[in-house]
């Protein structure tokens, strides 16, 4: 009798515990974090239909494997940025199979220039904060967040064209290309390929 009681407590007692030492948790230190598509190290660019600069996104758990069906979330510090669903700085997707989700970023930036903003960027899987960019110059072809690349935005661009970047480095509202500091035909090309988006 005391053998069979002490075989079902250990069942009982291995049940119990299985749950959390087979629980995954997310380990931040695997996770993978790239733009796709940044303008350079410094910017991003983002337009409504979310074609531009957008977050890849690869979370593992403490014991290497994928986690899937998990949230995902991009929040920008500067209320510039509008996301064309709701207006707000967040943005949100669900991880795959293999871990994975490439989060759109669907949204304008209600800034006419000539200064580039800058924001920081916070990746989080579900409550974890699995990466912070800080300070990137956000850019957008939709300069008054209107969820419209349109003949508004084509005026403000027209006002900038060859003009130098204001400060001499490469953060002008509209220096699509990075290139150079002059807004020339390389940001016009950029621009252009956002229109009606």
């Amino acid at each position: 009798m005391t053998r069979l009681l002490s075989v079902v407590a250990i069942a009982v007692a291995t049940m119990l515990v299985a749950p959390c030492v087979w629980a995954q948790i997310l380990y931040p230190a695997n996770a993978t974090i790239a733009w796709y598509k940044p303008l350079d190290d410094s910017a991003i660019c983002v337009c409504p239909k979310g074609d531009f600069s957008q977050l890849d996104v690869t979370l593992i758990d403490q014991f290497g494997s994928p986690m899937a069906d998990y949230p995902v979330t991009v929040t920008f510090s500067n209320s510039l940025v509008k996301s064309n669903s709701d207006g707000s700085q967040v943005f949100s997707g669900t991880t795959n199979a293999a871990g994975y989700v490439r989060i759109q970023i669907t949204a304008g930036v209600d800034n006419t220039g000539p200064l580039a903003i800058q924001s920081d960027v916070t990746v989080r899987g579900g409550v974890y904060i699995v990466m912070i960019y800080y300070d990137l110059y956000v850019l957008s072809p939709d300069y008054n967040a209107s969820y419209t690349v349109d003949s508004a935005d084509g005026s403000v661009f027209a006002s900038h064209w060859h003009i130098n970047d204001p400060i001499g480095m490469a953060d002008c509202v509209s220096n699509f290309s990075r290139a150079d500091p002059c807004i020339n035909s390389l940001d016009g090309s950029a621009f252009a390929a956002h229109w009606q988006h």
